[in-house]
């Protein structure tokens, strides 16, 4: 714990003179990073940060961009509450394109009520709701307690949270249990961004209510508990009259469960009665486009250099001069702005496409809970940040997509597509399932290019890396001049995708990256020019035929017409040229 570096500064408000209270610069408990005024911006913005005020004591926390670990910072309370409000709703926050106001809310860690568990529970923390439903669960502060949301002039995102009663002394104990176990657990106050609160009203609509109003139940039995082993009751219980004196004196208690017992009831059957509206809700929750002031922010090079990826400072740390070289940043090109961001907005159109025509809402339906549950637990992660949450958004676009695409794909009268393992082909409206043969993904690519001629070469190379050439190559060499200068360019365009915030793309780019590097050093000499490799591609063809050989084989087990189809369209199938060239022009669907 560190004693908060308070320093005053003059400044003129309305023409007169006044003192503005600041940070003096610090360290980190925890690694090497320095904190100065504009470090601390960066950190708030990534992370958020906890205040928390009593009647004697305040304590200020937030993690470190570098070492992610909470750091807590101990100091009166009256000048906690002017630096935290003047650092806050007024403080602009810089980047490239101009500076923007680093608006915070209060926001739940995941943990609506400390109540609910065991440790927190034992720290002696409780919470108060703001909007509570009974006067008399407002518990007073007492001068060794301190508040998680001092300030009370925000509505709480999604109303799935409450302000914490914490013991003083309990304090640190908390924060060394989120830095052990890499956790959350005081409330935040956290950057607001309209994409949270989408989601929050998502959840709290579809689970988080109803939790609310039960974890309500369950402090309420507590009370009850309490209030009947209290050794006032024991002493009236067994006098009636006195006993209903007492009760008429503590209204509620008792009967309280059972009015919130009712309540659960009504709200299931409200969930239930709405759920028809969820494919529609996650749907516009997974394709939400930012607000034209939002745009503005998300951007902003300098953001989607940092602030669009996981830690983006962590080991290396913020720059102390941070601020002062966002011109520079500003002419660079973000590492986002890949083919994976264009690859996503191409997403987001197919999806909604997709969903319009009516697809996808079963998959939907089936998912928002695992969506939920997933977000539930970010939040309780050091790692909850605006990048983390565009990435779960990201997954379950993608997710939902690829279910669409199938789904659609299932209604065509010819298609040929792959689900999971196995290809599936309908033809003639007819559906086969589950066939396993390597061939139909060569089928498939040259379906997709009907009556354009490749080699075999040419074949082999797209599918392994996604590279498209439509140069037939010769045909005694394994790559071609055209071919060595495509490998080329492509390590240049998936090298920003190596870093990618998406573990996923990261982790495609990066065995691509390795693929086209070991094919170069294979077949690429000292002169720069392609080595000849008669006999390799001869294998290449014999293992492409084969493959297709093998899959019309299997295809003509279910159906003879598919079978003579395909056989026809490629006509000579044992050669180093493959094209589909059929008789007649089928629509194929392709997933």
């Amino acid at each position: 714990m560190i004693e908060m570096p308070i320093a005053y500064k003059d400044i003129i408000i309305d023409g007169k003179e006044a003192k503005a209270i600041v940070f003096s610069d610090f360290s980190c408990e925890f690694c090497d990073q320095v904190f100065t005024n504009d470090v601390l911006a960066n950190a708030i913005f990534l992370y958020g940060a906890f205040v928390l005020l009593g009647k004697t004591e305040g304590y200020f926390g937030f993690n470190c961009p570098k070492c992610l670990k909470t750091q807590l910072l101990k100091t009166h309370p009256t000048e906690l509450e002017l630096f935290f409000i003047s650092h806050t709703d007024d403080h602009l926050f810089g980047l490239a394109t101009g500076s923007f106001p680093l608006s915070l809310r209060y926001h739940s860690t995941g943990f609506a009520f400390p109540e609910d568990d065991k440790e927190l529970q034992e720290y002696g923390i409780r919470s108060i709701n703001k909007d509570s439903f009974f006067g008399h669960s407002q518990i007073p502060l007492s001068p060794d307690h301190l508040h998680s949301d001092p300030f009370g002039k925000t509505d709480y995102i999604g109303l799935s949270t409450s302000n914490w009663i914490i013991p003083n002394e309990v304090v640190p104990l908390i924060v060394e249990k989120e830095n052990k176990e890499q956790k959350r657990i005081i409330p935040r106050f956290i950057v607001s961004h309209e994409i949270y609160d989408e989601i929050d009203r998502f959840c709290w609509d579809y689970l988080l209510h109803l939790k609310f109003v039960e974890g309500h139940l369950n402090n309420s039995k507590r009370n009850a508990e309490q209030f009947i082993k209290s050794e006032d009751y024991q002493k009236v219980k067994d006098n009636p009259e006195e006993l209903e004196k007492f009760k008429e004196a503590h209204p509620g208690i008792l009967g309280e469960q059972f009015l919130i017992a009712e309540m659960i009831d009504d709200l299931k059957a409200k969930i239930s009665q709405n759920s028809i509206h969820i494919p529609s809700d996650f749907s516009s929750l997974l394709t939400k486009l930012p607000s034209k002031f939002e745009l503005s922010i998300v951007n902003d090079p300098v953001f989607k250099e940092y602030y669009c990826k996981l830690h983006p400072f962590k080991d290396k740390g913020v720059p102390n001069n941070f601020n002062q070289y966002i011109d520079v940043l500003s002419g660079m090109k973000p590492l986002s702005d890949n083919l994976s961001e264009t690859k996503t907005n191409r997403i987001e159109e197919d999806f909604l496409d997709f969903f319009h025509k009516g697809y996808g809402k079963k998959y939907l339906n089936d998912h928002y809970m695992d969506f939920i549950n997933e977000y539930e637990k970010l939040l309780k992660t050091a790692c909850f940040s605006y990048a983390a949450v565009e990435l779960l958004r990201k997954k379950y676009l993608k997710m939902a997509h690829e279910a669409m695409k199938i789904e659609c794909a299932s209604d065509q009268r010819y298609a040929i597509f792959c689900t999971g393992p196995t290809w599936t082909v309908i033809f003639d409206g007819k559906k086969y399932q589950g066939m396993k043969s390597n061939g139909f993904e060569y089928i498939h690519y040259l379906v997709g290019q009907k009556r354009k001629q490749y080699t075999v070469v040419e074949i082999d190379k797209y599918l392994q890396i996604g590279i498209k050439t439509e140069r037939k190559g010769q045909k005694d060499k394994i790559l071609d001049e055209k071919t060595i200068a495509d490998y080329k360019n492509r390590l240049k365009e998936i090298t920003p995708s190596l870093e990618d915030e998406d573990p996923i793309i990261q982790k495609e780019a990066q065995k691509e990256y390795d693929f086209i590097v070991s094919e170069l050093e294979k077949n690429v000499g000292k002169n720069g020019k392609a080595k000849k490799f008669r006999d390799q591609t001869d294998r290449i063809k014999s293992r492409i035929t084969k493959s297709i050989e093998r899959a019309l084989k299997e295809l003509k087990k279910h159906d003879e017409k598919a079978f003579i189809h395909f056989k026809d369209a490629f006509k000579s199938i044992n050669s180093s040229d493959q094209c589909y060239n059929p008789r007649e022009d089928f629509d194929w669907h392709l997933g």
